[in-house]
Order: C-alpha cells, then sequence, then structure tokens
C-alpha cells in the first residue's frame, strides 16, 4: 500500500488555525452565549408590549448582541497568533520552506473559516428562535409577527440639486447686498451660510394648504405583494404654540400616483408629530411601473407648518423573505469578521499578543464610531497642530471600513432589507480588500522577524 500524499502546506496551516481556534474556549462559549440569547429575547422581551414589538426588540437585541461578541471574538483568535508563535507552537512551521507570507495567509483563512462557523451558529440560532416565536404566537398575533419577518426594500427621493440651492442662495445674496440689507455683525460667508439654511428650511416646510411632492424610483415589489408602505415623520410648529402641546397632531393626507397615471390612491389622517408613521397602499398604484410620486397636503385648519426632515420619507415594498434576508446579513458581518481578523492577525505579526488586541481593539472602536470621527474632523479641531494632525487621522479614518455603515440589528427588528450591494462591499471590499491590505503589510514585517522574538 502506497503512503498518502502529504497535505498542502498551506491547507495544513489553515487547518492548524481551524482546530487552535475551535479547541480555545473562546470559540464555544462565543456559540453558547449567542444562541442562548437568541432563545432567551425570543421569549422574555416584551418590547412594546404588542406581539410584532416583542418580536423586533428580541431580534434587535440578539443580533446586537451576536454582533458584538463575534467581532471581540475575530479580535481575540486573530491576536491569538502571537500566543502560538511565543508558545514554540509555531516555530517548527515557520522554518519550513513555507514561506512566512503564505504562512500568515493561511492561518487568517483557517482563522475567517472558524469565525464563519460561528456566525452561522448565531445567526441560525437568530432565524429558528424567530421561527419558532412565529409558530407558538396565538392564531390573531401571527399577522402582525408575519410583518416582521420579511424583508422589505426601501426607496428614497433624490436628494435635491445642491448646485441649484447654492444658485438661489447667490442670487437671494446679491439682492440683499444690492439692497443694504445683509445682516450687521456677519460677514459675507457667514450671510450665505444662513440664506441656504432658510432654502434648505422652505424646500422641506408645508404651510397650512400648501403640499410638497416626492418621486420615487427603483419600486419593485416582489410577485404577489399586496401593499406598499410610505414611512415618515415631521415636526409641526405654530404662530401659537398654546395649542400644540408636548404631542402636537396635524390633520393632513398622501396621495398617491404613478407618473403619468390618472389613478390615485389618498390617505388622511391624524399623525402626531415628531414619531415615525407608516402607511400603507395597495400595490396596484404603481400600474405596472416601478416610479411612485407621493404628495403630502397640509389640511390642519389652524395655522401650523409641517417640516420634514431633510431625506423626507421612504417608500417600502416587499423584497423577499426572512430566511435569506439573515443570511445577507450573516455574510455582510463575516465580512467585517475578516478585516478585524486580519488587524489582529497583522499585529500579532508584530508585537505579543496584548498590544496585538489592543491595537485590533482600537481598530474596531475606531472602525464602529469612523461616521461620527469624520465630521468631527472639522478644520481647527485642533489648534496650532491641526495641519499635521488632522489629515493624518483622517487618513486613518479612511482606511478603516465603516462597521456602523448597515445596522444589520435595525434591519433584522424593522423588517427591511439587508441589501446585497453592501453584502458585496462588506466581503469584498471591506474583508478581501482592506484585510488583505492589513495583512500585506503584516506579512512584511513577519517575513524580517526572528524566529522567537517578540516586539512591543
Amino acid at each position: 500500500m502506497s503512503a498518502g500524499r502529504r497535505p498542502w502546506p498551506p491547507a495544513a496551516v489553515a487547518g492548524l488555525a481551524v482546530r487552535a481556534a475551535l479547541r480555545s474556549r473562546l470559540a464555544p462559549v462565543s456559540a453558547f452565549l449567542t444562541v442562548a440569547v437568541a432563545f432567551a429575547c425570543a421569549f422574555l422581551l416584551s418590547g412594546d408590549g404588542s406581539p410584532a414589538g416583542s418580536l423586533r426588540a428580541a431580534l434587535s437585541w440578539s443580533v446586537g448582541f451576536a454582533v458584538l461578541v463575534l467581532s471581540l471574538c475575530a479580535v481575540f483568535l486573530g491576536s491569538d497568533f502571537a500566543g502560538h508563535l511565543r508558545r514554540g507552537r509555531l516555530v517548527q512551521v515557520c522554518a519550513a520552506p513555507l514561506r512566512r507570507e503564505a504562512l500568515l495567509a493561511a492561518w487568517w483563512a483557517g482563522t475567517v473559516l472558524a469565525l464563519g462557523l460561528l456566525v452561522a451558529v448565531a445567526f441560525v440560532a437568530v432565524a429558528l428562535a424567530a421561527g419558532l416565536r412565529y409558530a407558538l404566537g396565538e392564531a390573531d398575533a401571527r399577522a402582525a409577527l408575519a410583518q416582521v419577518l420579511v424583508a422589505r426594500g426601501r426607496a428614497r427621493a433624490p436628494a435635491p440639486d445642491p448646485e441649484r440651492l447654492r444658485a438661489l442662495a447667490e442670487a437671494e445674496l446679491a439682492r440683499r447686498e444690492a439692497a443694504g440689507r445683509l445682516p450687521e455683525g456677519l460677514s459675507r460667508e457667514e450671510a450665505f451660510e444662513a440664506i441656504e439654511r432658510v432654502f434648505r428650511t422652505r424646500r422641506r416646510s408645508v404651510p397650512r394648504r400648501a403640499r410638497i411632492s416626492w418621486r420615487f424610483a427603483g419600486v419593485r415589489p416582489q410577485a404577489g405583494a399586496r401593499w406598499l408602505g410610505l414611512r415618515f415623520r415631521y415636526q409641526a410648529q405654530a404662530v401659537d404654540r398654546s395649542w400644540l402641546g408636548e404631542r402636537p397632531t396635524v390633520q393632513g393626507g398622501f396621495l398617491f400616483a404613478a407618473p403619468g397615471s390618472e389613478r390615485r390612491f389618498s390617505v388622511p389622517g391624524r399623525w402626531a408629530a415628531g414619531e415615525v408613521h407608516e402607511v400603507r397602499v395597495p400595490v396596484e398604484v404603481l400600474a405596472g411601473g416601478d416610479r411612485l410620486e407621493v404628495t403630502y397636503v397640509n389640511l390642519e385648519r389652524r395655522p401650523v407648518v409641517v417640516r420634514f426632515p431633510e431625506a423626507g420619507p421612504e417608500v417600502l415594498f416587499p423584497a423577499g423573505g426572512f430566511v435569506a434576508n439573515v443570511l445577507r446579513a450573516a455574510l455582510a458581518l463575516w465580512g467585517r469578521l475578516l478585516f478585524l481578523a486580519a488587524v489582529g492577525l497583522a499585529a500579532a505579526a508584530v508585537f505579543d499578543r496584548r498590544l496585538a488586541v489592543g491595537v485590533a481593539l482600537w481598530a474596531l472602536l475606531v472602525a464602529s464610531g469612523s461616521e461620527f470621527l469624520r465630521e468631527s474632523l472639522r478644520p481647527g479641531v485642533f489648534g496650532t497642530v491641526d495641519p499635521l494632525l488632522r489629515p493624518l487621522l483622517a487618513s486613518v479614518v479612511a482606511l478603516l471600513p465603516d462597521l456602523a455603515r448597515d445596522d444589520l440589528a435595525s434591519l433584522l427588528a424593522a423588517g427591511e432589507r439587508v441589501e446585497p450591494l453592501g453584502v458585496v462591499r462588506s466581503l469584498g471590499f471591506d474583508g478581501l480588500v482592506r484585510g488583505g491590505v492589513v495583512l500585506a503589510a503584516g506579512a512584511v514585517a513577519f517575513a524580517r522577524r526572528e524566529l522567537g522574538a517578540t516586539r512591543a
């Protein structure tokens, strides 16, 4: 009998990484916690007291918990490479003909495979717990629960043309300059910004008996869908504030029609200001197309101005099932974990384990708040060292992925679709491209490192 072939060295290293990850205490504890929390939330949380509210709360908490635990798991499993080096388990492998760059890439592949298994366990538990909650629910509550266990697409109206708003503001500023009516104490730039804010506010404000319209494109409900939803929120402002109270309500109405169609659907109502509302219209309003025009009319008898947010309302439409949405959320999270594991592994190839964990945790914190940091890095924020420090921090924020870009817990809890494009961006660009760049940088340093040496 001939001897079996020796395994391909990178595959052997990847298998070693998988076994090392699954044999650690972290992996089974993380799997147990995510499964236990998923089922506990499904049957213990009450949310707003309604069946749908309790299921939304369960999905939000269980998915949010899984994202947190698995992100930390990626940090520690990636950084544990330094511990294996320190304990001498990889010295013989490093001395083998396998290049160290290939060793690091193979260990990353094994680590992310183990993380993929943990992600699968967590999200299968989330789906099973939600399905069990639906199956054991009362018959009259299942219709409400079914509204949560869906995947709805979103369509938003296009943003206003900034160049047109700037042109209007410039024209108004020129008129005021010619008439000598510029506010005292303001520079020309400050006056222009104030006028531009006024124009932005006016375009989303609806006085009494006035109306405002939005046009939506890409409204493509799945076959068999019966309803579209419009989710909106607004603020109310009156000249006489005495009647408004803490939670004012305003009488109004929405008109729905496809562009060029004579068939219209109207939804009148009185809605509270400052709260999120949703109204439904039959899918026949699209008239077979994918475009929709929505008009709001302020029908309040008293003098009140309704002001919508800058983004306006959004149209929601059925676009898939719950299980497929959970799968997309799991893949999106896995892509983020690819990057975090790469950061931990690259740091572990250079530093000792504690410092590698610190570097990976720092990357996790900065990437989770990158949007806030990006908005905070305004000119002059660092005073005299601003020309040196701000570009440096801005480049770091730009290199890291925005881990808070798509809130997976909120999307699943609201029954909204995790966009396939977001999954591709998370897996392809954030995970493979960004993670690969970080890993390559770590591999360059690891190739020049002496065996057994650690640097802090």
